[in-house]
């Protein structure tokens, strides 16, 4: 006998609006979270900002550099030895508002030259972050809806209970970020603040935050600290989250509570020609259980195409709980990639190994084959794929301890527009219908790269376009009859999210 059974995962209708920032969702999605909150799976309607509708719009604080120049001078900005910025000032206090191109603390300087020749250097410590906002923008979230249960084995399994949440973050200035959530369901609530704050000008990020909730007459709290700083070699971070036994967010009515204590600390340091280092510690506390991990790292860069890596990850409250990785990989080519293994993990012992040949972004074959050996384990696995004009199948065969299985998928997309009707490869960005006014096997370039020749209806879908952005999409003329006329070759396309723009070429 045989059975068949397939599962909804998720459906949702989305839409934005550009000029406010704002994105609607209405369907299955997941409420949105700070690092002291988690985040639910619902059915229902979600609202909030989408910076990704403005491509080009700055989130972060932007570090500025102040000086004054005694005549009309050049200025250049110089970020860790690197130039990232040359213009003009006039004579007088001038300041220069620009994102660095580095993450975390680094060293500037702005070198003025003026016109009899003159030169002079001015020296900034600074520290970029992108977990900040800049002063007065703010982005913010709200969902209600239903809490979704069972995700994966069942196609519509819904709480009975709405469920309300919300959250904001604003930056009251370039070096504080604050915060608020706030959720709701079924006689809980559960609210908190907190922020992120830029201590000095090289001196990292610390965060806090405190929340309260209430359920069934109990009253519960959580408190959250974090410190974090980094510049181009070195690496910290801390961060910790105590709850009272009594503190409930919506998820814990659907599933566990959150942690009694989650703690966690992080250190790495890039030694060069030596290669990268680090330590780490886990900490995590339900009820009366508690798991405690410590682990390190060693990773090291042999020319451009290989890597050594290894790992040691250790239970600090089982001895015999440990695992020790050693793995090598070495680039082949452009697209194939090779990587060999061993190890220990308890007193089990086991090697690996792994070759992969991706699929090319233009079209065509992809293919992986692994095995894992040692100690009882007989694992192994082969994949082909395929990337085509109209989607991509993929197929496969897997070995594990001698049961053998295989499967398979597909994916693509259909589009009508344009008065056509066209297959796809999967779109997950925007995309355009190129109309040569019913002309036939014209070519067409998306940023002056081919990309294919309309067809006898004189139309061609162009994909991938970038959302919100120009892409520019042209036309080769020198195929056309000679008394052909043509008003434009090239035009520019901005669609928006996974939706579509007809660009007609007369």
């Amino acid at each position: 006998s045989s059975e068949t059974h397939s599962v909804r995962l998720d459906s949702s209708w989305t839409t934005s609006f550009p000029d406010s920032l704002l994105t609607v969702r209405l369907g299955d999605t997941l409420t949105d979270a700070l690092s002291w909150s988690r985040s639910t799976r619902i059915g229902g309607i979600q609202l909030g900002t989408n910076f990704a509708l403005e491509p080009y719009l700055v989130t972060a604080p932007l570090p500025s550099f102040i000086g004054s120049a005694t005549l009309p001078s050049n200025v250049q900005l110089y970020v860790n030895g690197l130039r990232q910025f040359s213009g003009q000032v006039p004579a007088g206090p001038f300041q220069l508002n620009t994102l660095p191109n580095i993450n975390g603390a680094g060293n500037a300087q702005v070198v003025l030259t003026n016109a009899l020749g003159q030169v002079t250097t001015l020296d900034f410590s600074i520290y970029a972050t992108q977990q900040l906002l800049r002063q007065g923008l703010a982005d913010w979230s709200a969902e209600v809806g239903f809490v979704r249960e069972d995700y994966g084995m069942r196609s519509f399994d819904y709480g009975r209970d709405p469920m309300a949440s919300g959250t904001w973050r604003y930056g009251f200035s370039n070096s504080f970020t604050g915060a608020a959530h706030a959720e709701a369901a079924n006689g809980l609530f559960d609210g908190g603040i907190g922020g992120d704050w830029m201590l000095g000008d090289t001196g990292g990020v610390a965060s806090a935050a405190i929340a309260r909730s209430t359920y069934k007459g109990l009253s519960g709290s959580q408190f959250s600290l974090g410190y974090n700083w980094t510049d181009g070699r070195f690496n910290f971070a801390v961060n910790g989250t105590r709850a009272s036994d009594n503190y409930r967010d919506v998820a814990a009515l659907y599933g566990g509570p959150p942690p009694h204590v989650s703690a966690s600390a992080q250190a790495g340091f890039n030694a060069s020609g030596f290669g990268s280092f680090g330590l780490n510690y886990t900490h995590l506390t339900y009820q009366q259980q508690t798991n405690r991990y410590a682990g390190a790292y060693w990773l090291r860069s042999f020319g451009p195409r290989a890597t050594l890596n290894f790992n040691v990850n250790q239970n600090l409250d089982q001895s015999r709980d440990r695992g020790v990785f050693l793995t090598f990989s070495l680039s082949l080519d452009d697209r194939t990639s090779a990587s060999a293994g061993v190890q220990r993990n308890g007193t089990r012992d086991s090697i690996n190994a792994d070759i992969v040949r991706s699929i090319p972004s233009a079209g065509g074959f992809g293919w992986r084959v692994q095995t894992r050996q040692g100690d009882g384990l007989h694992d192994g696995l082969a994949e082909l794929d395929y990337l085509g004009r109209y989607g991509q199948v993929q197929a496969g065969l897997d070995d594990s301890n001698g049961g053998y299985s295989a499967y398979g998928s597909a994916n693509g997309s259909l589009v009508l527009m344009g008065g056509g009707l066209f297959a796809s490869r999967s779109i997950y960005n925007g995309f355009a219908v190129v109309s040569t006014d019913g002309v036939p096997d014209v070519p067409v370039k998306l940023e002056n790269n081919l990309v294919g020749t309309t067809d006898r209806r004189g139309l061609l879908l162009v994909t991938p376009l970038n959302a919100y952005q120009n892409n520019k999409v042209s036309i080769d003329p020198m195929d056309l009859p000679a008394d052909m006329r043509i008003g434009r070759t090239d035009l520019n396309a901005t669609p928006t999210d996974r939706a579509g723009t007809l660009v007609r070429f007369d």
